[in-house]
């Protein structure tokens, strides 16, 4: 099956355009009273969090168009969470204003695939192609499932459900943008816009069920990267 990782970058200066930077994390909560913050990791690395590591600069906003440089410079883990505290943020309250905001590194700083493996923010907006060569609209998000990932394609008000694994997957083309699937029976047929819509809703029930998170993502297009192997976030 396809592998789905996520991974982030650092940069440098401020990003001025989509694509320069990826997403690592969000904030969740202020920690103690010197200003560290709670994050929630989307990387699938444990050196990802590694002070140095890439990790010393990172890009703080609510999305890539607006995030500013900040320095790192503590890193710890308490209870199972990852804290991290920034050379600019002295107080509490002050960290208590960054609840909610994302953590982005450099595109350039993403970790190298392996073959059959793509990062998710590749995958969103790519064309899915049929075994006849129609298009079955574009993947709007990727659902991480406990045996596989599960992309989903969007086509105006009609959803479907596209499992990336081998079986169902004959290639993904980064170049064209464009993913075509196998001539795989049963996949898109007695599929109406109603009940494509209530298979989404069930399987956004399970992860958010199974999995701490929600099956959607709700961050900035988070670079996860997808494989034909167990789902693995960068």
């Amino acid at each position: 099956m396809f592998l789905c990782k996520i991974n982030l970058t650092k940069r440098r200066a401020v990003p001025t355009a989509k694509g320069n930077i990826a997403v690592i994390g969000k904030i969740q909560r202020a920690v103690g009273i010197r200003g560290d913050v709670s994050v929630e990791s989307f990387s699938s690395f444990p050196d990802r969090w590694t002070l140095g590591k890439g990790l010393k600069t990172l890009f703080l906003g609510d999305d890539e168009e607006t995030a500013e440089p900040v320095e790192v410079c503590k890193v710890s883990v308490l209870r199972g969470s990852i804290i991290l505290r920034f050379t600019s943020v002295k107080t509490r309250e002050a960290a208590e204003g960054l609840r909610g905001k994302y953590l982005f590194i450099e595109s350039s700083d993403l970790h190298p695939l392996s073959e059959d493996e793509f990062y998710v923010h590749d995958l969103i907006g790519m064309e899915i192609v049929d075994a006849s060569g129609n298009s079955r609209g574009a993947v709007s998000d990727v659902l991480f499932m406990p045996a596989n990932e599960v992309l989903i394609v969007s086509n105006g008000n009609h959803e479907e459900l596209i499992p990336f694994i081998h079986d169902a997957i004959e290639s993904v083309d980064l170049r064209s943008r464009s993913i075509r699937l196998k001539a795989l029976d049963g996949l898109f047929e007695g599929r109406d816009s109603k009940t494509s819509q209530g298979d989404a809703n069930r399987h956004r029930h399970r992860v958010s069920s199974n999995t701490r998170g929600s099956a959607r993502r709700k961050h900035p297009q988070a670079s996860a990267s997808k494989r034909l192997a167990p789902g693995r976030r960068s």
